[in-house]
């Protein structure tokens, strides 16, 4: 299994309704957006959206899905991966799988599961591990 990291370059995050995420207290439910970059088994740019469901003490489930336009194992092209995770005291933890049929280019047919973990702080890279697979 390869691993690597991303690191967050722009992060927009709203209650359902518009408002500031940051400006209404939990319970809340969320939308995200982001975009990073991806180095390590995956080197690229990545885009992506998030559901989040942020409890009273301000742990969180959330899903999300992320767009990668890179590299793999020397594979150019794009692939979708598809997120479930949680965010609490030990940081976030999220399982992802591929997409099926979302590979494109050289990566058209790629299968793969792996996890990301954050555990910060603020500003430090997320780390990942990924297993590819292609068709």
């Amino acid at each position: 299994m390869g691993s690597g990291t991303m690191t967050t370059l722009e992060w927009q995050e709203t209650t359902w309704d518009g408002q500031p995420a940051a400006d209404v207290a939990a319970p809340k439910m969320t939308v995200a957006s982001d975009t990073a970059t991806i180095t390590g088994e995956i080197e690229g740019a990545v885009a992506d959206r998030w559901l989040m469901s942020y409890a009273a003490d301000g742990t969180a489930r959330f899903v999300g899905l992320t767009h990668i336009t890179g590299t793999v194992a020397g594979r150019t092209g794009t692939f979708v991966l598809q997120h479930a995770g949680r965010f609490d005291a030990e940081g976030l933890h999220s399982d992802v799988t591929v997409v099926p049929g979302s590979g494109t280019g050289d990566l058209s047919g790629i299968s793969g599961v792996g996890t990301v973990v954050y555990t910060g702080p603020v500003g430090e890279p997320t780390r990942y591990a990924f297993e590819p697979r292609f068709d």
